[in-house]
């Protein structure tokens, strides 16, 4: 079923390669027109989305100190994307501070 919204194509292959940070170069991540976590603040610059969704896995642990979505989340705040708890979900909601429709980008649902 479609739900007519836009999804950023940098996340086609969903979160996976963002989260997979060494295995492509930027060169790489930009010939697929891929979003990385190194290249997200040049890439979100470049194409600000109207939402950033995050899930978990943006919480602290020993394998990611920051969290995984780190870089999504600290580009939202430098934007002034204020942010909202979802009820019944660990999902925090950053909506761009504009009436413009763009793309969403979502990292867990």
């Amino acid at each position: 079923m479609d739900s007519g919204i836009r999804l950023d194509p940098r996340f086609a292959t969903g979160v996976l390669l963002f989260r997979t940070q060494s295995v492509m170069t930027q060169d790489e991540a930009n010939k697929f027109h891929a979003l990385t976590t190194s290249g997200a603040s040049v890439g979100l610059d470049a194409a600000p989305p109207s939402a950033i969704l995050v899930g978990p896995e943006s919480k602290s642990t020993p394998a990611a100190p920051d969290g995984l979505d780190s870089s999504l989340i600290l580009w939202a705040k430098r934007h002034g994307y204020p942010d909202v708890t979802l009820p019944a979900t660990n999902a925090q909601l950053y909506l761009r501070p504009s009436k413009r429709a763009g793309r969403l980008i979502y990292t867990e649902l």
